[in-house]
């Protein structure tokens, strides 16, 4: 495995030099570089390319590449990709809701969301081949591609040279979970790399006394997602590439470096830890 950091979450406080200082310093190998507005965006890439290759450090993605049934834009895009020799690019999917409240105010149909994303990704194979970029999709509650089981549905004609997923287990305890050994089997090769974050449910009552249940960040070790069953999905099916860390529950440089470093261990030992294929006795009940 090699192990990455996401910016995103402390592009807003942080400049290029600080965002390559922090990963260094935490231990990891490479940057899942979240980038800002469009029209800054083949600055922006060039730039953080050149600090990152400088730091010793490996930029093998970026983020916030725009709506993926929108091709012109994402030519764009993937033109400030191409320039700074990156080439995986992270796709905004279609919307559906992530609450009730968000579902009230949907007026799409889940299923038009999802053919909305089978004619852009269709439109964005041929960008993928002319500028060599994977354009990925996250399983991120809310959207249409909160669930691994969309993988297979939306994406099985399409060549996973140019298309794929960003595998976030922890977003599928929010929504659209499977057990990792499953997600893993039904993604295969379309998996591009993996988030790691954590998280858990809260719970308080409502001025009716009813149960409403929230969410929170974790750190890696302290969520409801089990990392050595992540692992030890990986592992049987010889799953070997970027994790990267995302999210995290600390806003100083400081903190997220400790977050980072403390991640990292708890990883490492939960890959030491996994099994790395099926075991007897074997569940009976298929038999």
């Amino acid at each position: 495995m090699k192990y990455a950091m996401n910016t995103n979450s402390v592009r807003d406080r942080y400049g290029i030099p600080d965002m390559i200082r922090i990963a260094k310093e935490a231990g990891v190998q490479g940057l899942e570089w979240g980038l800002g507005p469009l029209e800054q965006a083949k600055k922006e890439a060039k730039a953080a390319r050149k600090a990152a290759d400088d730091a010793g450090l490996e930029l093998f993605s970026f983020l916030n590449g725009g709506k993926l049934w929108k091709t012109d834009e994402i030519r764009r895009w993937s033109e400030a990709c191409a320039e700074a020799g990156v080439h995986i690019l992270r796709v905004a999917h279609p919307w559906f809701a992530c609450s009730y409240d968000e579902s009230v105010h949907q007026p799409d149909d889940f299923m038009t969301l999802v053919e909305m994303s089978r004619e852009g990704l269709a439109r964005l194979m041929e960008l993928g081949k002319e500028y060599q970029i994977r354009y990925v999709l996250e399983t991120h509650s809310g959207s249409c591609f909160a669930s691994p089981l969309m993988v297979p549905l939306v994406l099985k004609d399409f060549d996973p040279r140019y298309c794929g997923v960003i595998y976030d287990p922890a977003n599928t305890v929010l929504e659209g979970y499977l057990r990792p050994r499953a997600a893993v089997e039904v993604m295969k090769d379309y998996i591009a790399y993996l988030h790691i974050k954590n998280v858990a449910f809260t719970e308080k009552k409502n001025e009716d006394g009813l149960p409403v249940f929230g969410r929170e960040r974790r750190t890696v070790d302290s969520g409801m997602m089990d990392f050595t069953e992540v692992m030890f999905a990986l592992k049987l099916h010889h799953w070997d590439g970027w994790c990267s860390f995302e999210e995290f529950t600390v806003k100083d440089a400081g903190g997220v470096i400790n977050e980072i470093r403390h991640g990292l261990e708890h990883v490492k030992r939960c890959y030491d830890q996994a099994k790395s294929e099926v075991e007897e006795p074997y569940l009976p009940f298929n038999r």
